[in-house]
């Protein structure tokens, strides 16, 4: 979707979301789909973690919803700021979340102890063999 908006002149703004919920049974099961709810809408019941061991959820959850709301109001995610520049969110600092595009594909990496820019191709064989379908698959 990220390469068809993009390539469409679209503005895309990419994410993986990989913080693990503090009540997670098994490690090994990684971030479940959903888990990131939470955290994008402000779910301050306690849900998050115990406080003050999980302050930077608390903290990640406050810098990705004022990235939702800057990205409403300016159609991007970092607000109304030079390129490059960081901007301090609530005691959590996330890096400029550049744009996507096919030339560079990145994503946001969102995690409660280091967000952080990745390269966007961990899947990009899967990604490629499903394009190749496309048409097969909508008809």
């Amino acid at each position: 979707m990220a390469r068809q908006f993009s390539t469409a002149g679209e503005d895309v703004y990419s994410y993986r979301f990989a913080t693990r919920p503090f009540d997670a049974q098994r490690p090994e099961d990684g971030v479940q789909h959903f888990v990131n709810v939470a955290y994008s809408f402000q779910n301050i019941t306690g849900s998050l973690g115990p406080l003050p061991e999980f302050e930077s959820h608390r903290e990640l959850s406050r810098a990705i919803g004022q990235a939702y709301v800057n990205f409403v109001y300016w159609g991007d995610p970092n607000g109304h700021e030079d390129e490059g520049e960081k901007e301090k969110r609530d005691g959590l600092t996330l890096p400029h979340w550049p744009r996507w595009a096919p030339q560079e594909s990145v994503n946001m990496l969102l995690n409660a102890t280091s967000p952080r820019i990745e390269k966007d191709d961990f899947r990009k064989e899967g990604m490629a063999y499903i394009e190749s379908i496309r048409h097969e698959l909508l008809s």
